[in-house]
């Protein structure tokens, strides 16, 4: 009994160890369910956080894959990670999914986003998820063009503010 219980704790130690190496060098391949136990589940949810964007992201996606509402709860953790392109892509995720309930952490990441492109895609995901057309409307005016283009998005898109109905005749009439 006690050899098979070295035996498996062995294995399963080199399986993490293999795991761990096949995520880093994103060559996992399209077979997502190779992740589908906890051990590999929790092993993405850690890899969200790597300093290196490529290989969070490729976790974020594997995770997605597998489990949606993992990747909801890991995405205010995300909107402040250290690489703009990992902000990015979580801003995208909020956007595509509509998560409403994460109104506030965009607001707040959102005021101290200094990075351009991040900055549009934050601005694009508050016009899916709250409307958000006064914060819209005053990014209109922002010097960056990002800004107001992830702005504008928001609100041709999603806006059904009176407001921003408004603010977009104006730009049309002046087109």
């Amino acid at each position: 009994g006690a050899v098979w219980l070295l035996v498996i704790y062995l294995l399963s130690k080199n399986y993490l160890q293999a795991l761990t190496r096949v995520i880093a060098r994103r060559r996992l391949g399209d077979d997502a369910n190779v992740l589908a136990d906890p051990a590999g589940l929790a092993l993405l949810r850690s890899r969200l956080l790597d300093p290196h964007p490529a290989v969070a992201i490729y976790a974020l996606n594997k995770l997605e894959a597998l489990d949606e509402r993992a990747v909801a709860e890991a995405l205010p953790n995300l909107l402040r990670h250290p690489a703009p392109e990992v902000r990015r892509e979580a801003f995208a995720r909020v956007e595509r999914g509509k998560l409403h309930d994460l109104a506030g952490a965009v607001q707040t990441r959102l005021a101290a986003e200094s990075d351009p492109a991040v900055k549009e895609a934050g601005l694009r995901a508050l016009g899916a998820i709250s409307g958000g057309a006064p914060q819209l409307v005053q990014a209109l005016h922002q010097p960056d063009a990002q800004a107001r283009r992830g702005a504008l998005i928001g609100l041709l898109k999603y806006a059904n503010d009176p407001a921003a109905g408004r603010v977009l005749r104006r730009l049309r009439a002046r087109a």
